[in-house]
This record gives C-alpha cells, sequence and structure tokens, in this order.
C-alpha cells in the first residue's frame, strides 16, 4: 500500500495554488482545501485560529488532508491503487461521494460511510477494482455542476492521478 506522503504527493501535485473562481462552488481554494473545510479545521483544531485560505502553507494543508480525507477513507488499510484514487477523489469531489462509488465497485451497500464491511472489502481490492472506480469518477465529474467549464481539467487530474497512482 502506498502510504500517505506518497499519496500526498501525488495528490497536492495535481492540486493548483490559490484560487477564488466565481464559477467554483468551493469558493476560495488553497492547495485544493476551500474555506469551508478551512474554517472547520480550524474548528478543529488541526490548524491554528487565524489561518486563512490565501495563508495556508503546504505543511498545514498536508495536517488537514490528512485528518480529514485520508484518515476518513482509512487510506492505510486499502489496497494500493484504490488507496490513492480514493483519496484523491474525497479531496475533489467529496468524501461521501468518494466511499459510495468505493461502495458501488466493491459491492457492498452504498451508505457513504468508511464502515467495516467497506474496509474490510477495500483490503483487498485488485487493479480491477481500482480502474473501475477511476471510470465511475469520470462518469460522475461529466455529470458534475460546471462540467462544461472543469471537465477536461477534471480528466486530465483523473489521468495524471491514475498513471502516477500506479
Amino acid at each position: 500500500m502506498l502510504n500517505f506522503d506518497k499519496a500526498f504527493d501525488i495528490v497536492i501535485g495535481v492540486e493548483a495554488g490559490y484560487s477564488n473562481d466565481p464559477r467554483d462552488p468551493g469558493g476560495e481554494t488553497n492547495w485544493g482545501i476551500t474555506i469551508a473545510t478551512l474554517r472547520q479545521s480550524i474548528i478543529d483544531k488541526i490548524v491554528p485560529d487565524g489561518t486563512t485560505v490565501k495563508g495556508l502553507t503546504k505543511d498545514q494543508a498536508k495536517l488537514i488532508y490528512k485528518a480529514n480525507y485520508w484518515s476518513k477513507i482509512h487510506g492505510d488499510e486499502i489496497a494500493s491503487p484504490l488507496d490513492v484514487f480514493a483519496f484523491d477523489s474525497s479531496v475533489n469531489q467529496g468524501l461521501t461521494a468518494s466511499v459510495k462509488m468505493m461502495q458501488l465497485v466493491l459491492k457492498v451497500p452504498q451508505t457513504g460511510i468508511m464502515d467495516v464491511v467497506t474496509v474490510g472489502k477495500a483490503k483487498f481490492a485488485t487493479a480491477w477494482h481500482a480502474q473501475v472506480f477511476m471510470a465511475r469518477r469520470a462518469m460522475r465529474y461529466n455529470s458534475t455542476r460546471n462540467a462544461d467549464v472543469y471537465l477536461e481539467g477534471w480528466l486530465t487530474r483523473l489521468f495524471t492521478v491514475t498513471m502516477k497512482g500506479l
């Protein structure tokens, strides 16, 4: 299994720097961390009070990624490359959506919660499961709001993560 540091390097490599695109529903973003995620991370004491999106450091982003995404998908317990693919999906498409796609691929109930059944199946996920997961991500991107604006970038991200995660 890939460890968190390697997965983080792959995901951060496809994340842009600071952005505040009015068409992006995530709003103000830096290192892939939205303003809403940052606010919750301050409440959760992952990063200190007063941290701003624009001032967010890469090291702070890494702490947020570990707590809010990697740990919540049980990344250390998922077979590779599904660990990296689900991690990137959680960051970019949302934790619940990522878990539901994983559950669909693993043929377990789609609760959106990374429960013991899902983790148990994900431990033994094969390359086929990982490929189908990425296909599901592509289909979801295609039906996402603002696909007309962002689809090419999202698919480029998908293929980049696929190549680096293998």
